[in-house]
Parts: structure tokens; sequence; C-alpha cells
């Protein structure tokens, strides 16, 4: 078996005991896990697993269950995913019993608790993923936007979408608008703080290469604009896009001229909490 193409033979109902060592079972090149039936009075059963000697594995315990002839490892290997293998035994005249849902129930809890926790300690560093394995953890609904069937204004109740569109985009900006209003007016003009200096500021015109760059380190998770156009698009055709858009930012800049389209943006109103029908329950979320 030495010289075959197999890594790893998973053998049932071995019939092994303590009279048995591993040096008697021994196979050149592989590395043997057993676990041999517990004395109950009968003989046979157990299982083992025989794994090539550079398989980096570890025995996973966790899985394993004391009342069955079941054992598992866990097989890590350069550059990929770790992954189980496993072999169960069970006797012709074992009660159905021992395999129950709870028992399967159990296994699933604690595969569940492992990959949590190596992932948890995996995305250290990294907000998104933490928060993503945290939603994932408490089944949390990370959809941030809702149908909203109804909404009322001036006590008219709005179904259509347009009207409805409209009902939000009057309401956020009107709000926009009370809030500064009820801001105290300055005593003193804004001018005072200022000081004077010297020091000039200008943008400079980006480059080919910069424009490129940045594309190709744009998040595909990220919204789209308007314009639907999807970030992965983007930053898959940056070499065909950058040089439209470097002569787009450089003509923008040496006229000063902020482009109008540039300055409308997709708001999505967010439910907070309260009656969904209440327009002030809802908070804007521009993307």
């Amino acid at each position: 078996m030495y010289d075959s193409k197999i890594d790893i033979l998973l053998i049932n109902e071995t019939k092994f005991d303590s009279t048995v060592h591993d040096s008697d079972v021994y196979i050149p090149g592989f590395e043997i896990v057993r676990k041999d039936r517990r004395v109950n009075g009968r003989k046979g059963g157990g299982v083992c697993i025989y794994l090539r000697t550079n398989l980096n594995y570890r025995i996973r315990d966790d899985l394993n269950d004391d009342d069955l002839e079941c054992l598992i490892v866990e097989i890590s290997k350069p550059q990929s995913s770790a992954f189980l293998v496993g072999t169960w035994y069970r006797p012709p005249n074992s009660p159905p019993e021992r395999f129950n849902e709870n028992q399967a129930n159990n296994a699933i809890k604690h595969a569940e608790k492992r990959y949590f926790s190596d992932n948890l300690e995996a995305s250290k560093g990294n907000p998104r993923k933490t928060w993503d394995l945290i939603n994932e953890l408490s089944s949390r609904n990370t959809s941030k936007s809702s149908n909203i069937l109804e909404i009322q204004v001036d006590s008219r109740t709005i179904s259509t979408s347009g009207d409805m569109a409209e009902a939000f985009n009057e309401h956020f900006t009107n709000t926009a608008q009370v809030l500064a209003q009820e801001v105290p007016a300055a005593e003193v003009n804004p001018e005072f703080y200022l000081s004077y200096t010297d020091k000039a500021f200008c943008l400079n015109t980006p480059s080919l290469d910069v424009v490129f760059n940045l594309l190709r380190k744009i998040v595909e998770k990220k919204a789209t604009g308007l314009d639907m156009i999807p970030s992965k698009l983007l930053k898959m055709a940056a070499s065909i896009v950058a040089p439209s858009l470097t002569a787009i930012f450089t003509k923008s800049i040496l006229t000063g001229i902020y482009p109008t389209e540039w300055k409308t943006a997709r708001v999505t109103p967010v439910f907070k909490k309260g009656v969904k029908s209440d327009l002030n329950n809802y908070h804007p979320i521009n993307n």
C-alpha cells in the first residue's frame, strides 16, 4: 500500500482490542488512529483510520461520541480549507435509539461552536468579517430595507411606490430644515473664528495609474450607484474605463465644476422601530 495512491484508509469492524498493539498492524508510510470497542462482554467491532505520514491531522474529540463506534479526524492541507474524514460502525443488532436526533443535534452544536470560534479568531482585525459572523451566529436579518406597503401623511394613506418616494423625499428634506431652525442663531459672525493664512490649497489632477489602481482596489460588496453598475464590473474593467474616468476627473478639477449627476444619490428609508406607517420612524441611508 506504500506505493499506492491511497492517502487515507478507513476500516470498520477491526476487531482490535488491548491485546493488539499498533506495531502489530503497522503499515509502512502510514499512521494509525483507532477506536476499539469498549469492554462490554462483546467482541468484534471497532474502527480505525490509516493516514499517510505526510498528512497534517488532528483527532476531533469534540465530534467523536464515546457511546458510538465512530472516529472523526480533521485534515489540513496547505493553501486549502481543512476537511473532515470519519468512519462509523453500526453493529447489526444496535438499537436505532442510539442514532437518534439528539445525538445528531449534539454533533451539529459542537461543530457550529468550533466553526464560529475558529472563524472569529481568524477574523481579528477585520470588523466586516467579525460582524458577518455575529449576524450569522444570531440569525439576524442583515437586510437593511424591506418592502414598505403603506405610509400615513397628513391622515392620508399612501400606498403607491411613486407617491411614497415623493413623501419620503419631502419628509427627509424638511427634517433637515426643521432641525436647522431649532439651532439658535450665533451672536458672533462665524468669520470671527477664522484666522488669516497665506497657505494655498489646490487639487492635483489624477494620473491614469492612480485611477486604475483605485479601481482595482474597489470592494466588490459595495452598493451600486444610480447607474447600477456593479462594483465587481468596475474592478474587472479597470483597464478599459480608467482612461475615460481620468479624463472626466481631470476636466472637473481644471474647470472647477462638479457634475450635477454626481450630486444625485439613491436614498433608502430604513425602518427603526415603532409604527411602520409613520415617516418619523425611518432614517435615510445614502447608498
